[in-house]
C-alpha cells in the first residue's frame, strides 16, 4: 500500500545523472560548506555556479535534485554525482539534450535518443 501511496504522490518520474569531476589541480574549486559533506540536499548547494539544462522542443525543468560527491583517497573533493529528477509525462520519445555549462564559460552538451529505450 505504501508503495502505490508513494507512487500517486510522484508518479513516472525520469533520472538524469550527470558526473561531474574537477581536474588536479583544479582552477574551480567547490565551496568550503561543501567539502566533507556524504549528501548534498540540492545540487545547487554545491554546484550553484553550474547551470543544467535539459531540452527537448522546449526547456525542461527538473522537480527536484541530489548530488552525491566523490572523494577520492586523500579525502578532497573531486567532484559529484549530480541526479535530476524529470516528471515522465512532460518527456517525450524522443531527443533529450542536456547542456552544462561550468563557472569558468565552458559548456558541453550530449543528447539521448529515448525513443530507442523502449
Amino acid at each position: 500500500m505504501q508503495a502505490e501511496q508513494d507512487y500517486k504522490k510522484d508518479p513516472d518520474t525520469l533520472q538524469v545523472r550527470i558526473q561531474i569531476r574537477y581536474p588536479a589541480p583544479s582552477p574551480i574549486l567547490p565551496p568550503l560548506a561543501c567539502q566533507g559533506v556524504n549528501r548534498m540536499i540540492s545540487v545547487q548547494d554545491c554546484f550553484h555556479d553550474f547551470d543544467f539544462r535539459f531540452s527537448q522542443s522546449k526547456d525542461l525543468q527538473a522537480i527536484r535534485s541530489y548530488g552525491v560527491p566523490i572523494y577520492p583517497g586523500k579525502g578532497d573533493l573531486a567532484g559529484g554525482d549530480v541526479w535530476f529528477t524529470l516528471r515522465a509525462a512532460e518527456v517525450a520519445s524522443a531527443p533529450l539534450r542536456v547542456t552544462v555549462s561550468t563557472p569558468d564559460g565552458q559548456e558541453v552538451s550530449a543528447t539521448f535518443d529515448l525513443g530507442t529505450l523502449r
